[in-house]
């Protein structure tokens, strides 16, 4: 499994959030989802979900929440995992939001390529004709501890 870092960039203090679930795997940061009924009103709102489609179309990004970066005291931080059970965020991004993927989310994306949802939904992937265009690199930057990072803005 490919390591899995993400970095919100650029996100509205307003922007919206749904809490997601996964009673089958582990939620990674990066995945796309889209969305489906809402679930366990009574106990705290969740979301159904379903993983986006390599070059289609996305409700959410799921980006766990992220209290700190000490890899001795929390673990690897290139390892962003919600475990099985446990409620994930997912960010209803627009257009301008700006999110950054580790270079394993990203692979072949360089500064200046259209983006489309990645394989089996996760990070993001040059587009190609025929592909749904969900954003553009702007960036690759460098991140001391994770590596290369793709800046996606969203479209």
């Amino acid at each position: 499994m490919a390591k899995n870092y993400l970095r919100l960039d650029k996100i509205p203090a307003t922007g919206h959030i749904e809490s997601v679930v996964s009673d089958s795997e582990e939620l990674v940061a990066g995945q796309f989802v889209e969305l489906g009924a809402v679930l366990n009103v009574a106990e705290g709102e969740e979301v159904s979900y379903t993983k986006a489609t390599e070059g289609g179309t996305f409700d959410a990004l799921v980006a766990p929440v992220f209290l700190d970066t000490d890899a001795d005291a929390f673990g690897d931080i290139l390892d962003d995992t919600v475990k099985i059970g446990k409620p994930a965020r997912a960010f209803i991004l627009q257009k301008g939001d700006v999110v950054s993927f580790n270079a394993e989310n990203a692979a072949g994306v360089v500064a200046g390529n259209d983006v489309k949802v990645g394989a089996n939904g996760l990070g993001v992937a040059p587009a190609i004709t025929g592909d749904t265009v969900i954003g553009k690199c702007i960036a690759v930057e460098f991140e001391p501890g994770v590596g290369d990072l793709a800046v996606i803005r969203f479209a």
